[in-house]
């Protein structure tokens, strides 16, 4: 074992820097001592890397015949690739909805804080559309007496058909 350790670091100091995967395949080849004769080529590192005639260390290299991809290796790709797109596309049409949904919210909070603000100065009950650009929101303004004394509650619901947003608020009655 000390022998090839010591093997090992000859060969480190001659080999180009990054021969890691070369290293890996001397070592086993040194350690393993291959019995019979191989289908693989084999070629001599020495005359490679300019080393001594001493170090027996080989590297395989593959038929070139057998170069490529095989059929089942494109094929598990092209899988993958398309798993990776179904859940790209959900994920991508998940947080669109998300999106469209906050901007609603958004939108539509603003109507009814604005329509919140025309009922404090004249509270009635009136129902109808905004203008545009805001035509596809409705709202329904609502007063009604409150439990308390002196005081009246005023509601504005804000939707698009789908959804709606509703604010209450306490006003005191106009003597």
């Amino acid at each position: 074992m000390a022998h090839l350790k010591a093997t090992m670091s000859k060969v480190r100091g001659r080999c180009p820097k990054g021969s890691a995967t070369l290293l890996q395949l001397a070592f086993a080849s040194i350690s393993l001592k291959t019995i019979g004769p191989s289908p693989v080529r084999h070629r001599s590192i020495e005359a490679a890397h300019g080393m001594s005639r001493g170090t027996k260390i080989r590297t395989i290299q593959s038929d070139p015949s057998s170069a490529g991809f095989t059929l089942l290796e494109i094929m598990i790709a092209i899988a993958i690739v398309g798993g990776l797109l179904v859940t790209l596309i959900y994920t991508l049409n998940y947080h669109l909805g998300i999106a469209e949904r906050q901007e609603f919210l958004t939108v539509a909070s603003l109507l009814a804080r604005e329509k919140m603000g025309e009922m404090e100065k004249k509270p009635e009950s009136v129902e109808g559309d905004f203008p545009a650009p805001y035509s596809n929101y409705h709202f329904v303004t609502q007063l009604k007496e409150s439990p308390f004394p002196d005081m009246s509650q005023i509601s504005v619901v804000v939707s698009d058909g789908k959804d709606n947003v509703k604010l209450v608020e306490l006003i005191q009655n106009q003597q």
